[in-house]
């Protein structure tokens, strides 16, 4: 393994993209230390000790959100960006032929999001600067940011856009110029820097030994299923009737993989983030709507469902499944497989190909899909099962809620990142026997 690492660092181009990515990743930490001017610090570091939704929140933005960093918006409204264009898939044929299409059709997709990135960023920044005031007070606490004047509320929401955009262009320069993914690699490093003081936290609320041991193996369980959900794929038997083997006999055994999870971390990552947007509108709802409006009622109820310790883990772990099965249709189309496979006289044993292919291969990502969207969705929730396990001793206490998440996240960039380095180096190999 060693041996395997010297050999990967000694490629010139491993070493620059590695380079280039720590540059990037270092430039992105220097700004989160430029905070919004005005900010309360105790009562910012109060509420979200008090508030698991908020910590959910923190974990999307990259650990920005919890000191109210110039970029405290993050990937938020870019994710969201996404996430809308990838349900429009389902309604418009134009955008679902962006998805499936070449180089020149995603590029084009990805500046329609990053325009609409700018509409969502300032939504939220609005939101997230007058409702987080409005739910401080509602609990009783003084407000984070004192208002004085309109343009003051201007100047902030514009400076949070740019950062959202900021987040958003060092993100891309990391997966064009770098290794693994940009969004997913600026996640990862918040949720590292972050992750051993919540573990700490955690770690002292238990006082029996027993309880200590338990989330020791539930970090161990909950890694090892993020391994396997990553990379557990599905095999199916391919022949190509055209090749000869060199035995004479026409016809060369071949494979292509189903993976059980082609959406990768995103369903986690729409899910979660609807259930936030979902708990936040609760909390404007109750801060400024009348007691007596059907918006505060709205607020009641949906408060009500986002503080159910139950409800909230099964409306995560249904949206998990439901968002895992929507990635999937865009990642992997058993129509475009079947009929490549059939152009290349291929066939899969005991299948006819066209159809009957397509609709074996449908069938078959449907199964295999439908138990990675359950593995998925059940590291996502087991901390909660965890918490529920203990008691109420941690259920309004530091963040243990998002350590499946953080720790799903967190695999599957590392993992994106071995590919990565493997594939730079193949290439490199290949290159080097031509020349």
């Amino acid at each position: 393994m060693i041996e395997r690492i010297r050999k990967i660092l000694s490629l010139k181009t491993v070493r620059e993209k590695i380079f280039f990515t720590a540059i990037v990743l270092l430039f992105f930490r220097f700004i989160t230390s430029f905070t919004v001017p005005g900010i309360n610090k105790e009562v910012l570091v109060s509420l979200f000790s008090s508030t698991e939704l908020l910590q959910i929140v923190n974990l999307l933005s990259g650990g920005l959100f919890l000191s109210l960093s110039v970029l405290s918006l993050g990937l938020g409204p870019y994710i969201t960006a996404s996430y809308i264009f990838q349900i429009l898939a389902f309604a418009f044929s134009t955008i679902k032929e962006m998805f499936e299409g070449g180089p020149i059709e995603r590029k084009l997709l990805t500046q329609y999001m990053r325009w609409a990135t700018f509409p969502i960023s300032v939504v939220q920044a609005v939101a997230f600067l007058v409702g987080i005031n409005q739910i401080t007070q509602s609990l009783g606490l003084p407000p984070i940011i004192e208002i004085q004047s309109t343009l003051q509320i201007v100047s902030i929401v514009m400076v949070l856009t740019f950062g959202a955009y900021i987040t958003m262009w060092l993100g891309e320069l990391i997966t064009q110029y770098g290794v693994g993914g940009g969004s997913s690699l600026i996640i990862a490093v918040g949720i590292l820097a972050s992750f051993p003081f919540t573990l700490e936290g955690v770690w002292q609320l238990l006082i029996l030994n027993w309880q200590k041991v338990a989330l020791i193996l539930l970090l161990v369980v909950i890694t090892l299923a993020s391994i396997v959900v990553t990379l557990a794929v599905r095999k199916v038997g391919v022949v190509y009737a055209s090749r000869v083997r060199s035995t004479g006999m026409a016809g060369t055994p071949t494979e292509i993989f189903v993976p059980i999870n082609p959406g990768g971390v995103m369903p986690v990552i729409f899910a979660i983030a609807l259930i936030s947007g979902l708990g936040f509108l609760a909390r404007l709802l109750l801060a400024i709507a009348p007691s007596s409006s059907i918006f505060y009622g709205v607020g009641v109820v949906l408060n009500n469902y986002m503080n159910d310790l139950t409800l909230s883990a099964v409306l995560t772990f249904v949206l998990t499944v439901v968002f895992a099965y929507f990635s999937t249709l865009l990642v992997f189309n058993p129509k475009n497989v079947a009929e490549n496979l059939q152009k290349q006289g291929a066939f899969i044993p005991g299948v006819r190909p066209g159809k009957e292919t397509e609709a074996y291969l449908r069938t078959l990502t449907k199964r295999v899909v439908f138990i990675g969207g359950m593995l998925l969705a059940l590291i996502t929730v087991m901390p909660t099962i965890f918490r529920y396990l203990l008691g109420n001793t941690l259920i309004q206490n530091v963040g243990l809620g998002v350590t499946g998440t953080g720790i799903l996240i967190v695999v599957s960039v590392v993992i994106d990142i071995i590919r990565q380095l493997r594939s730079v180096e193949s290439t490199m190999i290949n290159i080097r026997r031509y020349f």
